[in-house]
């Protein structure tokens, strides 16, 4: 390469310097942005919550409370997972895919007699964004059916793989339900090793964060180790509570008031 330099004119040697650089500044944005994506930075949360405040992402508080929420449940694994949180006496919010019911109902039965909250996960781990908003409607509310045969009212919903717009949004505080998202998640639904997302949540779990971790076999060690640390440091609070004591005021814009059972009724042209 020292010899092929030795040949060019000064301006082309200037322009595969100029190459170097412009590649290695990609690869060091492509790095930022994945550390970002990885282990959304406080900055990056208060972005979008300031952009889509009908959503809780985090509380902002100096108060040593958070809130755990468990995606994708009910599973086989649910029951460990349930024996876990009782041994470190954490209740969480489990948000129900309502196609992992069936055969399983007496493990939402557990999560509910065990004070644990259950929320609105639609009917299949899927994207609902990629969903008609007509087809979206009919999955949140078949979903917020079975729910009601636990729960007498259900006040959260989380979007299939967390990506929504406004008029998810909208359809969704139609019914009484507000978007849970969260600010400290492991991408344990693709990384399965135990050890790196139990660092993770401990590593960055804040006061007032919201932590998702997802209803998967490698998820009982995640929790086996991460809280026994969390609970000596942080107060374990349900949602509604961080909501309701904890979040930012300005938060409250556009937050549906909380469901009712009169809520519960499917529209006529939906009961199908």
């Amino acid at each position: 390469m020292a010899g092929l330099n030795s040949t060019l004119p000064p301006s082309m040697l200037g322009t595969l310097d100029w190459i170097h650089w412009a590649e290695a500044g990609v690869v060091v944005f492509a790095a930022l942005a994945l550390a970002a994506v990885y282990t959304q930075p406080k900055f990056l949360m208060r972005r979008l919550r300031n952009r889509y405040p009908s959503a809780i992402w985090f509380a902002e508080t100096d108060k040593a409370v958070v809130s755990l929420t468990i995606d994708d449940a009910p599973s086989n694994n649910t029951p460990l997972i349930l024996d876990v949180l009782k041994k470190n006496n954490v209740k969480a919010t489990f948000f129900i895919i309502q196609g992992n019911v069936a055969g399983r109902e007496h493990i939402i039965q557990r999560i509910v007699d065990e004070g644990h909250v259950i929320g609105n996960h639609f009917v299949a781990d899927e994207p609902s964004i990629r969903d008609d908003i007509d087809v979206f409607e009919r999955k949140l509310l078949h979903c917020h059916e079975t729910l009601l045969k636990y729960q007498p009212r259900v006040r959260w919903a989380r979007p299939g793989s967390g990506w929504f717009n406004k008029d998810m949004v909208q359809v969704a505080a139609k019914y009484g339900y507000r978007f849970a998202m969260g600010s400290v998640y492991p991408h344990d639904a693709q990384v399965r090793i135990s050890k790196i997302n139990a660092w993770h949540i401990k590593a960055l779990t804040r006061p007032g964060s919201v932590l998702i971790v997802h209803d998967r076999p490698w998820s009982i060690a995640v929790l086996d180790e991460a809280l026994p640390v969390l609970t000596k440091k942080y107060s374990f609070i349900p949602l509604e509570q961080l909501e309701r004591e904890y979040e930012s005021p300005e938060s409250f814009a556009d937050v549906p008031p909380p469901a009712t059972e009169e809520t519960a009724l499917l529209p006529p042209d939906l009961e199908k």
